[in-house]
């Protein structure tokens, strides 16, 4: 199947290495040309777009009747694999932030972790995105943190985040419950919902984060305010100072926060049903309206994951279902490849289906327990393990 392309492999005024193709072999540039601008390499990739070398075609040959032929992908190419890179953040900081208290170097540490994942979510975000719920899970507590990472690195570039904010909030993302982990988790194993005793541990939780990283030596405020916020909604009902009005409220906070809800309603937690995507923005997309967060922040959410963000199942009007590999220039378009026929069956291979067409129109979710497929998440995305 082809190996579709992300930002990295696309990089403004740099001459193509190959022809880059559609999902049909079609050439749309070859090889030398120049993508002059980032709004066009947007455009590319939001059609799924190929090198002809990764396709198995010759260069120049336009996908036409020549025999394919396999060649290995660039090295680069295989390395920017956000599934395999993200599967590594989740591991260090496992190793940086449990089992003992945080040391002198724990600062760069978690500096060096968050620059990993803003690489990964710009190497290709809609791959990063698609983490959240195909990567092997993990110990809720560190993979929510990651998670909360990868959507805090991917909206806050959307916002239009300085390179030294985003990576501020994201470092926050990764240590915004660095007071409760063990608790999390073990919080994970009971069947039914929060005691008023486990809700005083939760909500002191932030406060003794920040105290937590200032002994640790982090100093940076944005990493420091975020983790002190997060918890805290517009209309002062939040958590731990009840504070209010949107101007009290700083951006990186709200993004995490909002982060926070995403990904714990859309994973599988043991006194929580898991939601579907839409129902989750929906919700956010309500909370805002209602000042429960902040409006234009949970906005910004919609329009950076669409209504069927990548990963999600989704069932196409023609009855196939299929799994959204990228967001389109519409919301309610994305890039889909079917997975499963109209009467039940297996494809032989992942289809490219063209959502602007009504035959092929996505008209709603699928959840991920219906779906009886399995998915090699890096090979769909066009990445290849080394």
């Amino acid at each position: 199947m082809s190996g579709l392309l992300g930002r990295l492999d696309l990089p403004v005024g740099k001459p193509l290495p190959h022809d880059l193709v559609d999902n049909l072999g079609r050439v749309l540039l070859s090889r030398g040309q120049v993508v002059e601008t980032a709004a066009k390499v947007d455009e590319l990739l939001q059609r799924g777009v190929s090198f002809a070398e990764h396709l198995g075609h010759p260069a120049g040959s336009g996908g036409g009747s020549s025999s394919p032929r396999s060649r290995e992908p660039s090295k680069r190419f295989a390395e920017s694999n956000p599934f395999d890179r993200i599967g590594d953040a989740v591991r260090e900081l496992e190793a940086a932030c449990c089992g003992s208290d945080p040391t002198s170097g724990f600062e760069p540490r978690i500096n060096n972790l968050a620059s990993l994942v803003i690489n990964s979510c710009d190497a290709d975000p809609d791959a990063a995105l698609a983490s959240l719920v195909l990567s092997p899970t993990a110990l809720y507590a560190i993979r929510h943190e990651v998670d909360v990472a990868i959507l805090a690195a991917v909206v806050g570039a959307k916002m239009g985040f300085s390179p030294r904010e985003r990576l501020s909030v994201v470092c926050a993302a990764l240590t915004m419950n660095i007071s409760m982990l063990e608790y999390q988790d073990w919080l994970q194993t009971q069947g039914k919902g929060l005691s008023e005793d486990q809700l005083f541990v939760i909500h002191k939780h932030p406060i003794e984060g920040v105290t937590i990283l200032a002994q640790a030596g982090v100093r940076d405020p944005v990493w420091l305010q975020s983790v002190a916020t997060h918890h805290e909604n517009p209309d002062g009902s939040g958590y731990p100072r009840g504070l209010s009005g949107e101007a009290n409220l700083p951006a990186g906070g709200q993004i995490l926060r909002i982060a926070d809800i995403y990904t714990a309603r859309i994973s599988a937690r043991a006194f929580n049903t898991t939601e579907t995507a839409n129902a989750t923005l929906a919700d956010i997309l309500s909370m805002g309206r209602k000042q429960e967060v902040v409006q234009g922040i949970s906005e910004q959410f919609i329009r950076t994951l669409g209504f069927y963000p990548p990963g999600s199942f989704v069932r196409l009007a023609c009855g196939e279902i299929g799994i959204v590999v990228r967001r389109g220039k519409a919301l309610n378009q994305p890039v889909v490849f079917s997975l499963i026929t109209s009467s039940g069956g297996h494809l032989g291979a992942p289809v490219k289906r063209e959502t602007s067409v009504e035959r092929y129109a996505v008209v709603g979710l699928v959840p991920r327990g219906e779906v009886d497929v399995k998915i090699d998440a890096p090979s769909l995305w066009g990445f290849v393990r080394s």
